[in-house]
């Protein structure tokens, strides 16, 4: 069982992620604290916790786990007290928001962080949602916003301690490439030479890459998220991201450049464009 329940928005702003307080009213709070309690037993409750692997995919009934993990400075020393002092967030920051997080306290009074996935499709517009009230439909005054119906993430910060079900999604919100494998240069090559890139010069992007992206590369790789999505659909959705994606024909343009090469892997790395498509 967990109680006290304060919500933040994980917001992408610069190099850093940010939090902002997501207020809410005590009815709406208690409604939200029951149905999160029953988000974290079922996440943590009867689950094998497995050393994380990036080459394995866990079953329903595994949690990976990072001992000792250490918390991003911007997340350190959030708890009950300074949850409740941040800025509350504004709503021109909703398209910012990456993830969402929950302190909570359990059983021993030992406090923990509950995190879900947030993407863009969970960011309603006055024009696309309304509702039922005693005279009619109506839409709400301003945007609305949705909430997962499950968790992503549990960290326990008594003994430092993350569950995680997808490295890939808690990657959005929470620094796990310090703990991904680096690929080789071949296994960069091979990436390059996928049907949807069409790569201005191979040698120089995968020869002597930094650490940085030889990981992100690994992850490409493993996530077949290449093979999922068109060239335009990534394109479509990377319009509101500090990158720029060049199409041609149905394949895009992998610069050779390197700021703009880590863009671009940033951002496929990231999943920020899934919840558009």
């Amino acid at each position: 069982m967990i109680e006290y329940l304060q919500l933040a928005a994980i917001l992408k702003k610069g190099a850093d992620n940010q939090l902002s307080l997501l207020p809410l009213r005590q009815d709406t709070q208690s409604y939200i604290q029951s149905d999160w309690i029953a988000q974290y037993d079922k996440f943590v409750n009867n689950v094998d916790q497995i050393e994380f692997d990036p080459n394995y995919k866990p079953e329903p009934t595994e949690r990976f786990r990072i001992d000792d993990y250490e918390l991003p400075s911007w997340l350190e020393g959030l708890d009950m007290q300074s949850i409740v002092r941040l800025r509350e967030i504004d709503e021109k920051d909703y398209r910012l928001i990456a993830g969402v997080v929950a302190i909570a306290r359990d059983n021993q009074q030992n406090e923990l962080m509950l995190f879900q996935n947030f993407t863009a499709s969970k960011v309603i517009r006055r024009s696309r949602m309304f509702f039922r009230t005693h005279d009619g439909f109506r839409v709400p005054d301003n945007t609305t916003l949705t909430l997962d119906s499950k968790l992503s993430a549990v960290y326990e910060p008594t003994n430092q301690k993350l569950l995680f079900s997808s490295f890939r999604t808690v990657n959005s919100f929470l620094p796990l490439m310090d703990y991904y494998r680096d690929a080789s240069e071949q296994e960069i090559k091979n990436v390059l030479q996928h049907d949807i890139f069409a790569p201005e010069d191979i040698d120089s992007v995968a020869t002597n890459p930094n650490q940085w992206s030889k990981k992100r590369f690994a992850l490409l790789r493993d996530s077949e998220l290449l093979d999922k999505y068109s060239a335009a659909q990534i394109q479509a959705c990377s319009l509101d991201y500090d990158v720029s994606i060049t199409v041609l024909g149905d394949k895009i343009v992998f610069p050779s450049d390197k700021v703009e090469s880590k863009r671009l892997l940033k951002f496929l790395c990231e999943e920020r464009f899934k919840g558009a498509i």
